[in-house]
């Protein structure tokens, strides 16, 4: 259920950074202990670039829309 006060806190339509970038660097920075990661980012493009900036060696499952 969406919560308007946390709008700002979790990145909302004003954050300078998309949060799936950051999830990226995390994931990313421990590959060697991330098997896959499962997400639904409701939009194709933003699906596709997340799984083009992930390392090779982390899955994504998607909610197979794309």
């Amino acid at each position: 259920m969406f919560d308007p006060r946390r709008w700002r806190i979790t990145g909302g339509r004003r954050a300078s950074i998309p949060r799936w970038t950051i999830a990226v660097g995390i994931i990313n920075a421990n590959a060697a202990k991330v098997d896959g990661v499962k997400v639904s980012l409701l939009d194709k493009q933003r699906e596709i670039d997340m799984r083009r900036r992930l390392d090779k060696s982390v899955k994504m499952y998607t909610g197979g829309r794309f």
